[in-house]
């Protein structure tokens, strides 16, 4: 039986930066970005409401800038995951149409080349950890799947995926890790010593290399 060792990755903030263009986009500083307390955009203040954020994101996701936005890793990093036996899954939530959510994939390629096996944008509301479940449920019953984690920037995310962790290790059984990536608006989540922090991607990517191939070096040392 093949066993598939697969590591979901969150796509903004994690793998590509889109706040600094956005608040380019929308005249606000982007040294803010680098100040800021909290994930929701409205919750800072930079926006009066929701509906007047979700009018400046829909006007953004328009142009060019949202097909362009800068990597925050490297092609190098996720080579090296994929190498050591890694299957890399990106699944982002965005409320967009399909032309939209195509430019999205485009970037990440442009960035980072063939390393992911698939890219799947779900909408804002879908809990990426049920999300996660249903993807193995929809797979081959002759692959063993493992999902070793999910990395993330949002908080709320990680915890959950972390109290999920807990509870299965307690009944004896397997669940993905949380890896979250450091934000400014995830420090409050920092402490939380079911969540594996690293300061970026390839922090994370070259963490669980070497893990990878030390447990490999032990196999082989018997």
């Amino acid at each position: 039986m093949t066993t598939r060792n697969v590591l979901f990755l969150d796509c903004d903030g994690v793998l590509l930066d889109w706040i600094r263009p956005f608040f380019r986009f929308c005249g606000i500083p982007e040294a803010e970005a680098d100040t800021q307390q909290t994930y929701s955009l409205v919750s800072s203040g930079h926006f009066p409401d929701l509906p007047t954020f979700l009018e400046k994101l829909h006007a953004f996701e328009q142009t060019p800038a949202w097909s362009q936005l800068p990597p925050l890793g490297t092609m190098m990093s996720l080579t090296d995951l994929v190498n050591s036996g890694l299957e890399l899954q990106v699944v982002t939530a965005l409320d967009v149409d399909a032309l939209t959510a195509a430019k999205r994939v485009r970037n990440l390629g442009y960035h980072y080349g063939a390393v992911f096996s698939g890219v799947h944008v779900v909408g804002s509301g879908i809990d990426k950890n049920d999300f996660i479940r249903n993807w193995m449920d929809r797979q081959s019953p002759k692959d063993n799947i493992n999902v070793v984690g999910l990395v993330d920037d949002k908080g709320t995310t990680l915890v959950e995926t972390a109290r999920r962790w807990n509870y299965c290790v307690r009944q004896g059984l397997e669940a993905p890790t949380a890896y979250g990536i450091k934000q400014p608006y995830n420090r409050g989540d920092w402490g939380n010593e079911d969540i594996v922090w690293s300061a970026g991607l390839d922090a994370l990517a070259f963490r669980l290399t070497i893990a990878i191939q030390q447990r490999q070096l032990d196999y082989l040392n018997g």
